[in-house]
């Protein structure tokens, strides 16, 4: 069925066809309504609600002639949800199911800490590749100007921007002291955020079944209704917040959808993670020469402040 449904679309017609038009009469007029009907039982409306309005109808209409409409009409009063998207989708156009999933972002809260993140930024910058202009400069140039003479020596040469000065503390501190008590526990929570991407490519929306596994080897599945479509029904973007690292990620793990290209509904997990800030950036900072000399003068007046005598 599924390919029947991703096939020649001049061959297709839409189930609400007459039958002397129909071009595929067994898999129009029984197999994808019976696929569509399942899947509004199975995923839409699920079991115990879908029974209720299908009964509801079933009650309704008996000993009648009622028409596609009065069943459309009687499914969702019946289960008070609209589902106009869904008989639209199905009954009149003949779109198919192919949501891939295209794109996964990892982030992590920026703490702000330096104790924290200037340790992550060593590490990282630890496994970082060599240059190639380092790596034949170290050949080429065993001994450099800086270290013949000592003069040559100026303040970058020795200035590691990872290093802890006391600015970072005060500048820390006062972050802090501008948050709220459930900011700053949200900030060292250490939660990850994954913003994973989807693409409709066949034209017929669906609500996504994402299955999450954790780095510790737990399964979750997180369902998101059709209605996430509601403002762009070409591509979406969804935010998940986790308090342990998910290993992988597959969009319908369990068929329920009727997708007709599985091969696109999964991606490898990022290696690492990028990190975004609780409140907007400020100012744009000076340079580290600047701050330096910034911390040198401030010293200095506390220097001459602690020198004042005292007055009686």
């Amino acid at each position: 069925m599924a390919d029947y449904m991703s096939s020649n679309k001049d061959t297709q017609v839409p189930i609400m066809t007459n039958s002397e038009s129909l071009t595929h009469f067994g898999e129009n007029a029984y197999t994808k309504v019976t696929i569509a009907l399942n899947i509004l039982r199975e995923t839409i409306l699920g079991r115990d609600l879908f029974d209720y309005a299908f009964k509801t109808y079933a009650n309704r209409w008996m000993f009648k002639n009622p028409s596609p409409a009065d069943f459309f009409r009687t499914m969702e009063d019946a289960s008070s949800i609209d589902l106009d998207w869904f008989w639209r989708g199905w009954f009149y156009s003949i779109d198919h199911v192919d949501i891939a999933h295209t794109n996964i972002k990892w982030f992590k809260f920026d703490t702000k800490n330096p104790d924290v993140e200037k340790q992550l930024q060593k590490d990282s910058r630890a496994v970082e590749p060599i240059n190639i202009t380092v790596l034949r400069d170290e050949a080429e140039i065993p001994i450099r100007a800086v270290d013949a003479d000592a003069s040559l020596v100026d303040f970058y040469n020795q200035y590691d921007p990872l290093d802890i000065g006391k600015k970072d503390s005060t500048d820390y501190q006062e972050y802090l002291d501008n948050l709220e008590l459930d900011d700053i526990e949200l900030l060292n929570s250490n939660y990850n955020y994954y913003q994973l991407t989807f693409k409709n490519l066949g034209g017929l929306v669906m609500p996504l079944i994402i299955e999450f596994e954790f780095e510790n080897g737990e399964k979750e599945i997180e369902s998101i209704p059709a209605e996430i479509w509601r403002y762009n029904d070409k591509e979406v973007s969804k935010v998940f917040m986790f308090e342990d690292t998910v290993k992988n990620i597959v969009l319908d793990p369990n068929i329920e959808p009727a997708d007709a290209n599985y091969e696109n509904n999964s991606l490898a997990t990022p290696k690492s993670f990028k990190k975004f800030e609780l409140t907007k950036p400020g100012k744009f900072p000076h340079n580290p020469m600047q701050l330096q000399k910034e911390a040198e003068e401030l010293k200095q007046k506390e220097d001459g402040k602690s020198a004042e005598p005292s007055e009686f």
